[in-house]
Formats: C-alpha cells, structure tokens, sequence
C-alpha cells in the first residue's frame, strides 16, 4: 500500500482483508472480494488503495458492476460515485483484477446480494474482534520486550513497577529510559560521533554501556555495595540483587518490596546525575536525596489521609 497513505486507514483495511480473507472460487465470491491491499489485486507487484474511493465507498470488486455483472465504464463510474477518475487509472485497476474473475463474474447465475454486506466471514465477527484484531496488527513488540521475554522477566510488571513504588515524575521517566535502554552513555554518544571515544570514562572499559554505567564500573561496585550493607542494617530482607534486580527490579511483581525498589531507583538516578557532574556516587549525597525523597512522600501520605501505607512502606527508615 503506498506509503502516502494515513496508518489508521492501513492498519484497518488489514484487519478488515483478514476478517474476510478466504480463497475465492467462485464468481460470487469474486464480487465480494475487498479491492484494496488485496494480495491478488496488485499494480507494479503492489497492492493498491485509493483513499477517494475509499471514503465514497468503493470497497468491493461488486462495487465496479452493474446490474449485469459487467464492468462499468470509467464514465458510468464517476456518474455513480461522483469521482473524477483519468483513463490510466481507472484502466489500471480494472487490469489488476485477474482475468478468471472477471470472466467468472461474468458467467456467474448469482449477483450480489446487498443484504449480505456486512457478512464478512461465515463466523459473526463482532466489534469487539475486530478491535482486538486491529490491536494486534499494529501494536508490535519492541525490542526491549522481546530481549525481557527472552529473558523470562515479567515486562508488565516491570513497566508498572515506577508506578507504584514512586510518585516523582522524574524518577518515573527514569526509570522507563533505564528500561528502554536510552540514557546517553559513551557508546551511543560515540555513535552519534558527539564522544571521541566510546570508553568508560572512569573504569576505562571499552564500551560504556547501561550495564557498565549503573551497576559494572568498579567505582559503581563499591557504591552499591555500601549501600546494600547499609539496607541490611535498617531493614530485614535479605535481597540479594544481581545486575538484572538493579536494572529493572528486585521481584517487580510483588508488592513486599515497593520500598526496597524505590531505594534502588534513587540509587541508580544519584549514579547518573553523578556521572553526568563528571563525579563519583557518594554515599553521603545519596542519603540526602533519600531523606528528601522520603520526606516527600510522607508529606503526601498525610495530606491524602495514607499515613499507615507510608509507614508500612518506610519503616525502619522513616
């Protein structure tokens, strides 16, 4: 279908040739046959849709006959549907259709029944199917899901995991770029030819990536593993996290760990914005924001009248 075309139109007339998609072998079948991004209707090895027609409902090979099966002619054409059409193409399409077809049509003893519009496929394809339908043909997983996926990890839970461990934006859209694998590390401003070299700048590995920026650089190692024995301390879950824990959760699917992941989320923005100040993460400045963070939040949590969840979340820590 031609690229100029609106998605919307694309993606439904798709679903809509699925719907009614079935081997034609008749010349009844033939008529109703949908013309557009029809897979034996092709010009230039390329199905065809023609959104003028479209939006005056031509839809179907019977949409091109008359009360006699035959062909209308270009004039007869624009008479009944109030389009101005050049020979070329009209001729064009009319060409596109298979020979068979048009011969079958012709010797048909049937004709189109327009009682029989809306039955598309011999099952009773309701809105709701079509919907659905229509949702699965343009929503394609990403990348970042098919590599969670093959990793066995729960990617709704760790898309809504920000959601519910923080209300802070900016933590939120954090955390969905740390997912997406888009923060600006060395090996992708290298790429864009914005770093002269795509090497870690304080642990001089070759290749910064998110792995090495928030979790492998010794300087990182050390950062997290204060932190980790400094948890241990205040809190009495024994989480041993590896790097897949620190990237996208710690059991994202469980509601036992909210504040354990919140602390982890804050963890790894303080790396960044670090990292970004040309500095090492401190232990000292990460208590800071937390104290802030958690500050925050208990203002809110009494505000809406929550202060039990607050303390449920923070205890030990509050």
């Amino acid at each position: 279908m031609a690229p100029h075309v609106p998605k919307l139109y694309r993606d439904t007339l798709a679903v809509w040739q699925e719907l009614h998609s079935k081997n034609p072998s008749t010349g009844v079948d033939y008529q109703h046959e949908i013309i557009w991004n029809n897979r034996f209707i092709r010009i230039d090895g390329k199905p065809v849709f023609y959104l003028s027609w479209y939006r005056k409902g031509v839809l179907k090979i019977h949409h091109l006959l008359n009360e006699n099966r035959n062909i209308l002619s270009r004039f007869e054409f624009q008479q009944k549907y109030g389009l101005s059409v050049n020979f070329l193409t009209y001729s064009g399409l009319l060409f596109a259709i298979p020979d068979a077809w048009k011969r079958s049509i012709l010797i048909s003893e049937e004709t189109h029944n327009s009682s029989d519009e809306h039955n598309l496929t011999s099952v009773n394809v309701t809105a709701k199917i079509a919907r659905k339908m229509l949702v699965l043909e343009t929503h394609k997983p990403s990348n970042v899901e098919k590599k969670l996926n093959e990793q066995n990890l729960p990617v709704k839970a760790i898309y809504e995991l920000p959601f519910k461990v923080t209300m802070d934006n900016r933590l939120i859209c954090f955390q969905y770029k740390v997912i997406h694998n888009i923060l600006p590390t060395n090996n992708k401003l290298y790429k864009m030819e914005l770093k002269a070299s795509p090497s870690c700048d304080r642990c001089g590995n070759p290749y910064e990536n998110l792995l090495d920026l928030l979790y492998e650089c010794p300087r990182t190692q050390t950062f997290w593993q204060l932190l980790i024995a400094w948890w241990k301390k205040k809190r009495s879950e024994t989480a041993v996290l590896n790097a897949t824990d620190i990237l996208y959760g710690y059991k994202p699917g469980s509601n036992l760990f909210q504040a354990l992941n919140h602390f982890v989320i804050i963890a790894k923005y303080h790396i960044f914005l670090s990292w970004l100040n040309k500095a090492s993460p401190s232990f000292e400045i990460f208590s800071l924001l937390l104290s802030e963070k958690i500050r925050c939040e208990r203002t809110i949590a009494f505000k809406n009248n929550t202060p039990t969840n607050f303390r449920a979340k923070w205890t030990t820590l509050a």
